[in-house]
């Protein structure tokens, strides 16, 4: 039996009594984060993808949905129209109402105004599974205010089907998926806008417990304090527990000893020998007799057999008989089909006469094509030619008549179109001459007022004489024009008669053609179709023809097998002897091998029952080789219980020594990803860099090796090293954790535009990395360098909409 392995400290001792703490370690244990740049991640790190976002009646959108792709993912439109809404859409998704807090939002400003309920659902896959969680919101029916829909508040696993329901579940289940918490999420994943400088802000104390909580570093403290509390009553506890097992195991050996268990198993072995034995002989007797009974039934089988082949042959004899006399009726009814056959392809030969007598063709040559060896309508003298050429000229007709049609379409369509021309022409014509006759007729009476038609002065008859007489000679050229249009329009309308008259009568003529040769085509078809079923009467006589030849060649085989049968029940019958005796012999021999199976049957269960009692004995001679390893054992622990007192101590400084030498390794990757970060964002020509110390302290490296706070420094390059810091950050989780994707709101402020351009390649660098990269910006720079852009807009009715531009 193999020995458990000894507990040989003070810390396997607490994993036994406080198994949940146990549990705790193995799912938050601190990230192991290599203090290097790293762009491909482990194979085993998990990685959180964002699929899509829907979200109905909620902040300012009536609806709207959002793919999430790889690389960088720009959201971009003017100030107010949604941007940071859709973010914040992301993060309640995953934390319901306890994301409210964080986004210093009421429910109630979430749920679009004027509605009464809304939801966002977010797909999304982390690791090898994929997740949708949704969340609720609907407004109460009595009273104002907004809480949580529990039932449509769900976490779905696609893979398995696992369904959280509640706020409550769905967060708690996000925080122990992901490993954050909601705080967590906003200080690494989720920058919200104004908050990017927050870690920089913070106090040197609460910033040390914000990223040792952020790298489960806090976690040993927790140990630390249960060690100190818990260790000492563990010890006096597992003493305790030894000693009384130690005093158990041993009364139990000296219960066992006292059986004298080796003698016992000695005599069971001997008396399983001698039972083997005696079965061994039962077996060999058993042998004999079954092979003396076995030959008898050999002997009954063949007789049984011999009776079975006579009643089969005769069986059979009297179905071959059937079968003759239905082949001879067969052969009759042959006879019949081939003469009906026969005449009717007679009377159908002379039908094709008359029909080709009618046609003008060959009938001669056509009957004796089809009567030779022609199998297809295709192979028979021309008919098939003269129907081809039917349709052809048929086909020659039809399109001849549409292109006459339609070329008297064009040349009716040409002369409407003049004739439009000339009534359009006399109406303008006849419009002129009125005004011409109303302004003659205005000035006529002004002059007899005394006045001039243009100026309206005092003007005498004779002045106004001239323009009289050219007024009235443009209404006579008018005249004129107007009579020379009305004689071209008459004369194009008689025309217009002519053509149509003489087209008609062309049309008439092509389809009184047409039908002719549509009527000569008919009358082929009709002969097409009496010579194909003169083709299939004279296929059909073929078979039938075959078909005789094969009943007889049938009927002359079943004469023979008539006479074989005949013969073969004749000779089994000869071979029928005595059975009687043979069935008395057998039965003898059966009774002979019953008896000795049931002797072998009772030795077998007296073996059986000394084999379990041997068993029995075996088990107990186990048990107590079991117990005396476990009781020294249970010795051996006791005294490594006595030496973890001594260790308690150690034990203490070991968890701090721990966190100390935890915080050195992911201070030595943050610093190496700020550092990477603050030179590709251009760091400036009076900086070597940046560094983070083991109490998280962040300094700006001047070229001269001195140091700076960056609370000293400009806004803008404040904000280069908020984002820096954020990303190294985000970047030693994504490696030491899951990867996961980075989420800005508005990062650009504070920055000009050469930093800008500077933070695009940032974004890119991190696309690269993480795989997502989600931003909300309206800079030009930003959204030009993406690699999928999308844009929001706010309509008159104050709903924001989305779209997606590439």
């Amino acid at each position: 039996m193999a020995k458990r392995k000894p507990e040989t400290s003070l810390l396997d001792l607490l994993a036994h009594q406080e198994e949940t703490a146990e549990e705790t370690v193995d799912r938050d244990r601190p990230a192991e984060i290599e203090p290097k740049n790293a762009s491909v991640f482990a194979s085993s790190t998990p990685i959180l993808r964002l699929q899509t976002l829907q979200i109905e009646n909620i902040w300012a959108y009536r609806q709207a949905e959002l793919t999430f792709e790889g690389g960088v993912t720009v959201v971009a439109g003017p100030n107010g129209s949604g941007k940071s809404s859709l973010l914040e859409s992301i993060f309640f998704a995953l934390y319901g109402s306890r994301a409210g807090p964080a986004m210093e939002r009421k429910m109630a400003e979430v749920l679009r105004l004027g509605t009464p309920s809304g939801r966002v659902v977010l797909s999304f896959s982390y690791g090898e599974e994929e997740y949708q969680v949704q969340q609720g919101l609907r407004r109460r029916k009595r009273g104002e205010g907004v809480s949580s829909d529990k039932e449509s508040c769900r976490l779905l696993r696609r893979g398995d089907g696992a369904e959280w329901v509640g706020v409550e579940n769905v967060a708690g289940e996000i925080e122990k998926l992901f490993g954050l918490s909601r705080d967590d999420f906003t200080n690494c994943v989720y920058v919200r806008q104004g908050e990017i400088d927050r870690l920089i802000r913070a106090g040197g104390e609460e910033r040390r417990r914000m990223i040792d909580r952020l790298l489960r570093l806090e976690l040993l403290d927790s140990y630390a304090r249960r060690a100190k509390e818990g260790a000492r009553r563990a010890v006096v506890r597992r003493h305790d527990l030894l000693e009384s097992k130690s005093l158990e195991l041993q009364r139990e050996i000296e219960s066992l000893a006292a059986e004298k268990l080796p003698q016992l198993q000695l005599r069971l072995r001997r008396e399983l020998q001698r039972a083997h034995e005696e079965i061994e002989l039962k077996e060999e007797k058993i042998s004999q007799a079954e092979a003396y009974r076995l030959n008898f039934q050999e002997q009954l089988k063949r007789f049984a057999e011999a009776a079975r082949q006579i009643e089969l042959s005769a069986q059979e004899l009297a179905q071959k008989r059937q079968q003759l006399t239905r082949q001879q009726q067969r052969q009759e009814q042959l006879d019949r089909s081939y003469g009906e056959l026969h005449r009717r392809y007679e009377t159908l030969q002379s039908r094709l006469g008359q029909k080709l007598e009618a046609l003008k063709l060959d009938k001669l040559q056509v009957i004796s094509s089809l009567n030779g060896s022609g199998e297809r309508f295709e192979q028979i003298a021309e008919l098939p030619q003269a129907l081809t050429q039917s349709r052809e000229r048929a086909g020659q007709l039809q399109r001849q008549s549409e292109q006459r049609r339609e070329a008297l379409v064009r040349a009716s369509e040409k002369q409407q179109a003049a004739r439009e021309l000339l009534l359009q022409e006399s109406t303008r014509l006849a419009t002129e001459a009125k005004s011409i006759k109303r302004e003659l007729s205005k000035s006529e009476k002004l002059v007899a007022a005394g006045r001039c038609p243009t100026c309206r002065q005092s003007v005498s008859a004779e002045t106004f004489a001239v323009t009289r007489r050219e007024l009235e000679a443009q209404l006579e050229q008018l005249g004129q024009a107007q009579s020379a249009c009305g004689t071209q329009l008459e004369l194009l309308e008689a025309e217009m008669a002519e053509a149509k008259k003489a087209g008609s009568a062309e049309l008439q003529a092509l389809s009184q053609a047409l039908q002719a040769l549509e009527e000569h085509r008919a009358r082929l078809e009709e002969s097409k179709e009496l010579c194909l079923t003169l083709l299939k009467l004279k296929e059909q006589g073929r078979e039938r023809k075959a078909a005789l030849q094969l009943v007889a060649e049938s009927f002359e085989a079943l004469k023979g097998d008539v006479a074989r049968l005949e013969g073969r029940v004749r000779e089994l019958q000869g071979q029928l002897g005595d059975r009687e005796q043979l069935r008395r012999d057998g039965e003898a021999a059966q009774a002979l091998v019953s008896g000795l199976k049931a002797e072998r049957s009772r030795l077998q269960r007296n073996q059986q029952e000394l084999q379990s009692q041997s068993g029995v004995v075996a088990n107990r001679l186990e048990r107590l080789e079991s117990l005396q390893q476990q009781e020294q054992q249970a010795r051996q622990r006791l005294k490594q219980v006595h030496s973890l007192r001594a260790e308690l101590t150690e034990l203490q400084d070991f968890y701090g020594a721990l966190k100390g030498e935890l915080r050195r390794e992911n201070v030595s990757a943050l610093g190496a990803y700020f550092d990477e970060f603050f030179q590709l964002m251009g760091a400036g020509a009076g900086y070597r860099g940046v560094s983070v110390t083991d109490e998280y302290e962040i300094w700006i490296e001047l070229l001269d090796g001195s140091r700076l706070s960056p609370a000293l420094l400009s806004g803008g390059e404040r904000a280069l090293i908020n984002i820096a810091l954020r990303a190294a950050i985000h970047q030693v989780l994504s490696q030491g954790m899951a990867r996961l994707p980075l989420i800005l709101d508005e990062p650009t402020v504070y920055l000009d535009r050469r930093r800008i351009q500077r933070l695009q390649f940032l974004l890119e660098e991190l696309g690269r990395r993480v795989g997502q990269v989600i931003v909300v910006s309206h800079e030009v720079g930003l959204v030009e360098g993406a690699d999928h852009e999308y844009r929001t807009a706010k309509g008159p009715d104050n709903l924001s909409s989305i779209e997606k531009v590439r």
